[in-house]
């Protein structure tokens, strides 16, 4: 049984309001005050597992490692290796054996898929950092696709497509190299997010523009709900030292992406500094370069737009109770329930 958020995850981020984010004061980088930690205090540890490549998506992350929010929080985030596509949540509750705090991050329709799979991973959404899902599908041959039509998809969204689009011949696809599968025409049509590779593709092939087509999957029908949901181990909300732990993450978070709202060309540095820091494997991918950075500001821009979304009152990354829960009765019910039986 999937839990709705009103018990637990929801109330999460909602505590959190005592330490709201003025934004649009660009005079004051910082509003809370530099130490919240006594300064004998070692850092406390705590591990992140993103769901796609450090890099512009991630810019309020990036910011907060970059910038030391984090470290002024009293936290020494550990950032774990690439994840393969879907497997956010498994990876988060394989390391809480360790005993220290962890936080994953995926799109919701990637969480609510793998709990419906899985309800042992016990773990919820307390916070999500864009209010619509990026996911779009991208064609070449100026339209939607066709009954047939070969479309390239993650892993950890075939099934998705494969719901939306039942006469579609959908595989799956190194999410590295399958925009090159698509200019090849190796396939019609690919998954994309709107925030990142959509930009790209239209910078590095402009001759293309006139051909592509963009296709939000909402406009298939589908309700997905948030996109870069924060997640966590249940256990852990309920525990106060993690809970403690893990409100400081979204604090220090938080804090990062509104000074990537005020200064999105400046969150382009952190983000370069990070990827070299980090070291994680980007696996060759060609979703945006790292040596353009008017593209990677518009890309920063793409996602700012979208956190900006999640703003309520002074606080960003508030989940909406009732738009939450009725993208995850819809996520949750993978084929359209059998009509009543005719009466006799």
């Amino acid at each position: 049984m999937l839990q709705s958020i009103s018990s637990r995850s929801v109330r999460h981020r909602h505590r959190l309001k005592c330490s709201a984010f003025a934004l649009g004061d660009s005079s004051q980088s910082r509003l809370l005050p530099a130490r919240c930690f006594s300064a004998s205090s070692p850092p406390v540890p705590i591990s992140v597992q993103l769901d796609y490549y450090m890099g512009p998506q991630f810019s309020g992350l990036a910011v907060a490692l970059d910038e030391g929010i984090y470290a002024d929080r009293g936290l020494s985030p550990t950032f774990m290796p690439t994840c393969p596509p879907g497997l956010e949540a498994l990876r988060v509750r394989s390391a809480v054996r360790g005993g220290e705090a962890v936080v994953g991050v995926t799109e919701q329709n990637i969480l609510i898929d793998c709990l419906h799979d899985s309800p042992s991973l016990d773990v919820s959404a307390v916070s999500g950092m864009f209010r619509e899902s990026p996911l779009q599908l991208l064609s070449l041959k100026g339209g939607s696709p066709q009954k047939g039509a070969k479309i390239g998809c993650h892993d950890d969204t075939v099934a998705l497509v494969e719901r939306l689009l039942p006469e579609a011949d959908v595989i799956s696809v190194p999410r590295a190299t399958k925009l090159d599968l698509l200019l090849d025409g190796q396939i019609d049509s690919v998954q994309i997010y709107s925030t990142t590779e959509l930009s790209t593709i239209l910078k590095s092939h402009p001759e293309l523009s006139s051909s592509l087509v963009s296709t939000p999957f909402s406009s298939y029908g589908a309700e997905l709900g948030y996109g870069q949901v924060i997640f966590a181990p249940n256990e852990f909300l309920t525990n106060p030292e993690h809970s403690a732990t893990i409100e400081k993450f979204l604090d220090a978070t938080y804090e990062g992406w509104r000074m990537s709202l005020l200064n999105p060309s400046a969150a382009i540095g952190s983000i370069k500094r990070v990827c070299d820091r980090l070291g994680l494997d980007e696996e060759g991918h060609t979703h945006y370069p790292r040596d353009d950075d008017a593209l990677l500001q518009e890309i920063v821009e793409n996602c700012n737009d979208l956190v900006v979304e999640t703003k309520e009152g002074h606080m960003l990354g508030v989940l909406d109770e009732t738009r939450f829960n009725s993208a995850t009765a819809y996520l949750s019910h993978p084929t359209p329930p059998p009509p009543p039986p005719s009466p006799p």
